[in-house]
């Protein structure tokens, strides 16, 4: 029975970066299975925890029990896209909070006095580029974690989550109820909407790979080439 499974499972996530879709898919089978879901940081982590999300992808792995994990990235461009929608209107409280840095002035008052241009390079240069840094600094080279990008799980999203359940080391019946439970969940019937197709204000805004490619001008390519060009190389991202 999964209930008896002795790994703890690990997903770690970023910003924008499937973070709200794991939390639904893997704490509903969490509720299925009996299991106990916790999200927050590891120093927080309850004892009895079986599945735990990092949203941040901010862990010690030393410092924890045997696991099996999986870890997720995404197009920088698209997570700056992304970001840049979501902050306009979310009320995460970092967004919310005054900042020296932004003379007294919150993240998302700052972004909401300009335009889609410079929202666009402001995001790039702060809440973007600090995703970017979490990314670079993950080592993509343990075996415990099963590697994913967010563009492969939308093109397939069963073959992919399939992958991810075997991974976890769900038996075969487990696996076929998690899946329909993750299938259930995907973007087109949380949202009502096909991917692709935009709805401003919602945390699920269009999801479609690629979406930078409509929003930047040739001055955002050229800026994210600078902040972003050698790392998104280097985690298998075209630069044009």
């Amino acid at each position: 029975m999964l209930s008896e499974v002795s790994r703890l499972i690990v997903h770690c996530c970023h910003h924008r970066v499937g973070t709200l879709w794991f939390k639904t898919v893997l704490g509903s089978c969490a509720e299925t299975f009996g299991l106990k879901f916790f999200e927050g940081e590891q120093s927080d982590l309850p004892r009895d925890t079986a599945i735990f999300l990092q949203n941040h992808s901010k862990i010690r792995v030393r410092k924890l029990p045997p696991f099996r994990g999986t870890h997720m990235i995404r197009d920088l461009r698209d997570v700056v896209v992304s970001g840049y929608y979501y902050h306009l209107s979310c009320e995460e409280e970092w967004c919310l909070v005054p900042q020296r840095r932004f003379g007294g002035r919150s993240y998302q008052d700052v972004l909401r006095t300009l335009g889609h241009d410079d929202g666009i390079e402001f995001e790039m240069r702060y809440a973007a580029a600090a995703t970017f840094r979490e990314m670079a600094s993950w080592n993509y080279g343990d075996p415990r974690f099963l590697e994913l990008k967010y563009e492969d799980l939308i093109a397939d999203e069963a073959r992919v989550f399939a992958r991810i359940f075997e991974h976890y080391g769900f038996g075969a019946q487990e696996q076929r109820r998690a899946l329909e439970i993750a299938l259930s969940k995907s973007f087109e019937r949380v949202t009502n909407r096909p991917v692709g197709v935009s709805e401003d204000g919602h945390h699920l805004r269009r999801g479609m790979p690629g979406q930078w490619r409509e929003e930047f001008t040739a001055k955002h390519v050229a800026l994210s080439e600078q902040l972003f060009g050698k790392g998104l190389v280097r985690l298998g991202y075209p630069l044009h």
